[in-house]
């Protein structure tokens, strides 16, 4: 229907506009002076990879339906990446709430979540291998003759394998809460809630990334917080 194309007209476009926010929040990020130089870079990375991840869903959606050989590469590469970041995400966001909560990331003896940030690293590696083999035979998704996308049997597997690294990620945060504020909390709990609750919607309305968008306005989120978090410790400075 018309309606029906007009959304997805508009989501598309979102998705693109929402990419380059992040390009230039990273760039932004990059450029500050920062007084935390570890938690800069990893917000400047996971902006990159938020950008990255729209903008492969950009193309996904752009190239979807489109016979030729140019374009089924496109779409087969645009999910590969697409899929690839959501779980690459999880190792990204677990070394900066390690960051943020105890000025270093590490899975050396003596960290105090380190079986958890292993756990998070492996659950990351896992999701990204099945990711490929899904490639070879159609796991999560498959590109028809017709260079449509089609969900495949275990595409629910997908978002459940990134929800339990979200979990991990989620019970460090809660345990040690009480060492940071709670405006650094919430910006970190956002990537627990908006991206879980995009991926419910999801599951139920097929055809609109809002897992994908979730992450990347959680990542928007923690860019503005820590933005404001080194503006203010160079004001007490």
């Amino acid at each position: 229907s018309v309606a029906l194309v007009d959304i997805l007209s508009m989501h598309v476009a979102f998705l693109l506009f929402e990419s380059i926010f992040c390009f230039l929040a990273a760039i932004l990020c990059a450029l500050k002076n920062s007084r935390d130089k570890k938690a800069g870079v990893t917000v400047t990375l996971l902006n990159v990879m938020a950008g990255l991840l729209l903008f492969f869903d950009f193309f996904a959606y752009v190239f979807d339906g489109r016979e030729g050989a140019f374009c089924n590469f496109m779409e087969k590469a645009s999910n590969l990446a697409v899929f690839l970041l959501c779980d690459l995400f999880l190792g990204g966001v677990v070394v900066y709430t390690c960051i943020v909560l105890f000025g270093k990331f590490s899975v050396r003896r003596g960290h105090p979540t380190r079986i958890r940030n292993i756990l998070v690293l492996m659950i990351s590696v896992i999701g990204m291998i099945l990711v490929v083999v899904s490639q070879f035979t159609n796991l999560y998704y498959a590109i028809d003759e017709s260079n449509n996308y089609k969900r495949g049997e275990y595409f629910p597997l997908s978002g459940f394998i990134a929800i339990i690294g979200m979990c991990f990620i989620f019970s460090i945060l809660i345990q040690y809460r009480k060492r940071i504020l709670m405006n650094r909390f919430l910006a970190l709990f956002s990537y627990f809630l908006l991206p879980i609750l995009g991926a419910f919607v999801q599951f139920f309305f097929y055809g609109f990334a809002y897992m994908d968008i979730g992450i990347a306005l959680s990542v928007n989120i923690m860019f503005i917080e820590n933005m404001v978090h080194q503006n203010q410790q160079i004001s007490i400075a």
